[in-house]
């Protein structure tokens, strides 16, 4: 379905209405030429001013291609200065931060002692710590009595 209220619609009836008025003017009365030549020339400017609108858009694509590569350059110079002032500096200073340069800090490590668990404030909040029944401890065997002593007759005098 068309757009009735599209530019090119408008243009394409005005074209159209002026056309066949212009092809017909010996069976349409006098005045209506009075509206159709003002209609054609501000036809005229309107497509005119269309294709200003075109090169403009044309200009205005150009100059962001452009910007875009001048934007690729920069970047290009950028890293090899940013790269030169590390260099300089060295990776760690804190003197990159006025180029705008984050320096390179080690890492913050965790403590390897776990700290205890905070103790509560209030105990009676804390639910009850049940605790297991003590079992019943095994009776300790006794030991192999020792050995009765042997009479030996080879060892007798007598």
């Amino acid at each position: 379905m068309p757009n009735k209220s599209a530019i090119a619609d408008f243009v394409h009836r005005w074209e159209k209405m002026t056309t066949n008025v212009t092809n017909h003017a010996a069976e349409l009365p006098p005045h209506i030429s009075i509206y159709n030549e003002p209609l054609l020339q501000l036809l005229g400017e309107f497509k005119a001013s269309g294709a200003a609108k075109d090169v403009r858009r044309a200009v205005k694509q150009q100059g962001t291609k452009e910007s875009g590569e001048l934007k690729k350059q920069a970047q290009k110079l950028a890293a090899k200065l940013r790269a030169a002032l590390i260099a300089h500096y060295g990776f760690d200073s804190e003197q990159l931060l006025a180029y705008g340069i984050p320096p390179r800090r080690s890492p913050k490590r965790k403590p390897t002692d776990s700290p205890e668990p905070p103790k509560p404030e209030n105990p009676e909040s804390q639910p009850p710590v049940v605790k297991a029944a003590p079992q019943a401890a095994e009776q300790p065997k006794p030991e192999n009595p020792a050995p009765a002593p042997q009479s030996n007759p080879a060892s007798k005098t007598a």
